[in-house]
């Protein structure tokens, strides 16, 4: 098999169709009623939001077995995603970020607390998985204090930024933020490492996948606000993809660049907050023209300027 075939299928189609598959039947699970106000996650709405997130990481697994079967590898599949390539190890906490889900539409307490307390544990675990250790690593061991602040404020303030979304109507459009979230982590990892621009491209391919069944689906339906639930495991993959490539790379990037890549959805949300009260048709292009500054500024760093003292 080509590198070709395995771009296709393991990082693009693949994904696409679980993803796909997981969100349409998440929003059959949904049901065309309203969202009941419960303090329980434990209801159809909880259940299809936590389908569809599952299908999400479900996708980003199978990304990575395909991976591992071009690899031809002699190790099990387990121990082969908890080798030596510490950004493969992330997806358990994913699954973590996961069980948040089920319940964003429970939004009394005390499940609110419950709700926030995974997103805390899964973030802390993606942080704790993602840092590179070992004998290689030592001369980074000073940015790991950082860095693993980093990965848990850009988890919290992301999701929070997105549920901040979900609540104020954008649920139709909340996805498109995600894609726009993903954008400088794929920049930053295609300049410094393929394998995991290869799995933020899966990112990418499951997500697009969900906001075209949001789409299908209709963008004041049940089913789509339903569908808009895998930015749960959607911020920890920023977070993750973007350390990696701070951590896989010789380059010395600014730092803002990264603050950038970690935290895009949370600036575009925080633009979104004035007019959070008016019709779509004015936020989309706002949120749009904010994401296309961000991602603008990291192309503008990374391909366009040239730095004189490395060659």
């Amino acid at each position: 098999m080509t590198f070709s075939t395995e771009l296709l299928v393991g990082c693009i189609a693949l994904p696409a169709v679980i993803a796909f598959i997981a969100a349409w039947a998440s929003g059959r699970i949904a049901g065309t009623g309203d969202v009941a106000a419960t303090t329980s996650p434990w209801n159809r709405t909880g259940a299809a939001a936590l389908v569809a997130a599952t299908g999400w990481c479900l996708a980003m697994l199978a990304s990575l077995a395909t991976g591992y079967h071009f690899s031809e590898s002699d190790q099990s599949f387990s121990a082969w995603v908890l080798d030596d390539e510490v950004w493969r190890s992330i997806i358990a906490p994913l699954f973590v970020l996961v069980l948040a889900a089920c319940g964003m539409f429970a939004v009394t307490e005390p499940w609110n607390g419950w709700r926030m307390l995974l997103v805390g544990l899964g973030s802390t675990w993606l942080a704790f998985m993602v840092l590179p250790t070992g004998d290689g690593w030592v001369d980074t061991l000073p940015l790991h204090r950082t860095w693993f602040a980093l990965v848990v404020a850009s988890v919290l303030l992301n999701t929070a930024s997105f549920q901040s979304l979900h609540r104020s109507g954008a649920g139709s459009w909340l996805l498109l933020v995600g894609l726009a979230g993903l954008g400088p982590a794929m920049l930053l990892t295609a300049l410094n490492y393929a394998a995991p621009a290869q799995w933020c491209l899966a990112a990418i391919s499951a997500t697009l996948a969900c906001q075209i069944v949001v789409t299908l689906r209709g963008a004041a339906t049940l089913p789509s606000r339903v569908v808009s639930a895998v930015f749960y495991p959607l911020a920890g993959a920023i977070a993750a993809l973007t350390t990696t490539s701070r951590f896989y790379t010789w380059e010395d990037y600014p730092a803002w660049l990264y603050a950038v890549a970690l935290f895009a959805p949370t600036c575009i949300a925080v633009t979104d907050f004035p007019i959070r009260r008016r019709p779509w048709w004015l936020r989309v292009p706002v949120a749009a023209m904010i994401a296309g500054l961000l991602i603008g500024v990291c192309v503008w760093q990374l391909l366009l300027t040239v730095d004189d003292t490395s060659w």
